[in-house]
């Protein structure tokens, strides 16, 4: 985790965002259980930003494309049901002006922490 931590801070890397998205679920409604969700890639996300006109200050590596994820996985159809707002969303999450800078990761890690899971920190170096 310190190795991790010092060269990344409490931020996403690529291989982290990879494996904090790979364990997303989303329920689908016709079935009823939990499915993987089909995740958003970096380059989608900002082409999503870009066509939106929607700017993020504080992308913090790849904790933007985490919560464009997250917001995938627990918010679409409900709170968020087009793309504008899930940008919206992202950019909201991302600027909160009283949030920290890192807030992003060290929520992720929380939960993680709160639900007993061990995180591969040498894994997403």
């Amino acid at each position: 985790m310190r190795k991790y931590l010092s060269f990344n801070g409490w931020h996403f890397n690529k291989a982290a965002n990879d494996y904090a998205v790979s364990l997303m679920r989303k329920r689908n409604k016709e079935t009823g259980k939990e499915e993987p969700i089909e995740p958003l890639t970096k380059e989608r996300v900002d082409e999503m930003l870009r066509t939106n006109g929607v700017t993020i200050e504080n992308k913090g590596n790849y904790d933007y494309v985490y919560v464009a994820n997250m917001c995938i996985a627990d918010r679409w159809g409900s709170s968020i049901e087009d793309e504008k707002h899930l940008c919206l969303d992202i950019k909201d999450t991302c600027d909160d002006v009283d949030a920290a800078p890192d807030s992003v990761m060290i929520c992720w890690y929380a939960k993680m922490k709160a639900k007993g899971e061990a995180i591969p920190w040498g894994d997403i170096m």
